[in-house]
């Protein structure tokens, strides 16, 4: 798959619409960095409760 073929990531998308960085998310869910930065590039995806609290 082509770079511009990705599939579009909300969460992403959402934080950049919003100003906010992939830590602060990280920091008000009690995860890490890294994790969010998983869930932004598709690598991995959040568990239902957790996206909860992301929306």
């Amino acid at each position: 798959m082509k770079r511009s073929e990705r599939p579009l990531n909300r969460i992403k998308v959402v934080l950049v619409e919003n100003q906010k960085t992939s830590k602060w998310l990280a920091g008000q869910l009690g995860v890490s960095a890294v994790t969010v930065s998983k869930w932004c590039t598709n690598m991995h995806q959040p568990s239902l409760p957790q996206l909860t609290e992301i929306a």
